[in-house]
């Protein structure tokens, strides 16, 4: 019976999570790493999109090979500006809502919402 029960939590816990970084628009699906373009010609458009500019720093470097050995040297470092949007899908109450979030026009997190309305 424990193990049942173990069983069943894990197969639980394993669907959630792939529900979770794929979206399903009519007969078709959309997943993480998709772009804002096949996201808009499965799913339509969103029903509210909220976009913001974040910047990160991110290391400049080489590497290095020296016998069997690799090293990165980092001679410097750069701040880039990221795009970051986010569109909620509303498809009633009968589903959840969904929140995609989208780096440089490709998806990065597909998040579930409260049921919709």
């Amino acid at each position: 019976m424990y193990k049942q029960l173990i069983s069943l939590i894990m197969l639980i816990m394993v669907c959630q999570s792939s529900e979770a970084s794929s979206l399903r628009c009519n007969s078709r699906l959309v997943k993480e790493g998709d772009s804002a373009f096949k996201f808009r010609q499965v799913c339509g458009e969103p029903d509210d999109v909220q976009s913001t500019v974040v910047y990160r720093k991110r290391g400049i470097g080489s590497l290095i090979k020296t016998g069997k050995r690799t090293k990165v040297l980092l001679s410097d470092e750069e701040t880039i500006a990221v795009t970051l949007e986010k569109w909620t899908y509303n498809f009633g109450s009968n589903r959840f809502m969904r929140l995609v979030t989208f780096e440089n026009g490709k998806a990065v997190s597909i998040e579930r919402l409260g049921r919709g309305f």
